[in-house]
């Protein structure tokens, strides 16, 4: 008998900054619950997640009980969190004085 099959998947879940409300309810609503709720059902999955930075900000002030419910599952080791910079840019075409953050680099402009 051979080995099973193990998958590495990971879920980028995104929304830009200066998005309506209502897009970010409505994607809340129809899909980032329902899928915590699914992965609650099914402690034998495991997967990482990606959460932006603008889409936690709205989630922490407008739906606080996404973060207890990703809290959940990350506390029984089902989800392990990926980071990222806060708005999403591509961290690679940035140069590395200002992918920090620091401005002095603009000396060398």
């Amino acid at each position: 008998m051979s080995a099973p099959v193990q998958v590495a998947i990971a879920i980028h879940n995104h929304q830009p900054v200066g998005n309506f409300d209502s897009v970010f309810a409505e994607a809340a609503d129809r899909a980032y619950r329902p899928f915590l709720e699914a992965l609650a059902r099914h402690p034998g999955v495991r997967l990482s997640m990606h959460w932006s930075g603008s889409l936690l900000e709205w989630v922490e002030t407008n739906q606080p009980s996404l973060l207890d419910a990703l809290g959940a599952l990350v506390a029984r080791g089902q989800v392990e969190l990926l980071s990222g910079a806060f708005y999403e840019p591509i961290l690679a075409v940035i140069p590395p004085w200002d992918q920090q953050g620091s401005w002095s680099g603009w000396r060398s402009i």
